[in-house]
C-alpha cells in the first residue's frame, strides 16, 4: 500500500478527490437514524487540512463507518502521489485501516 501521501492539493486534484469520494459513497447504501438515505457528501462535512504529516478531507459532521458491526469509522480521504484517493479509517482504539477508493 502506498503511503506516499500528498502535503497540499492544487485545485484540480480538489476536484478529482471529490469527484472519487463522490463516486465511492453513491455506489454504496447508508442510511440516516430515521432509516432515509441521505446526500452523503454534503451531509460528511468534509473539511481541507494539510497542516499534518498529509493533506486530507476530513469527516467533520457524523459517524459513518465502513461495516455493519460500526468498528471502522471514517476519518478521511488522502489522496497519494500516484493519484489514488484513500479512506482513512479507524477503530474505537485508533488502529488504522487504509485503502484505495478509485
Amino acid at each position: 500500500m502506498e503511503t506516499n501521501f500528498l502535503k497540499n492539493w492544487d485545485d484540480k486534484q480538489f476536484k478529482q478527490v471529490e469527484k472519487i469520494i463522490k463516486k465511492y459513497l453513491n455506489s454504496r447504501y447508508f442510511e440516516n437514524s430515521h432509516g432515509c438515505r441521505k446526500n452523503l457528501f454534503d451531509a460528511l462535512g468534509l473539511a481541507y487540512t494539510s497542516t499534518g504529516n498529509y493533506a486530507g478531507l476530513w469527516v467533520c459532521n457524523i459517524s459513518l463507518y465502513l461495516d455493519v458491526k460500526q468498528i471502522y469509522k471514517f476519518e478521511g480521504f488522502a489522496l497519494g502521489s500516484s493519484g489514488f484517493v484513500y479512506a482513512i479509517c479507524w477503530d474505537e482504539n485508533e488502529n488504522e485501516i487504509i485503502f484505495p477508493i478509485n
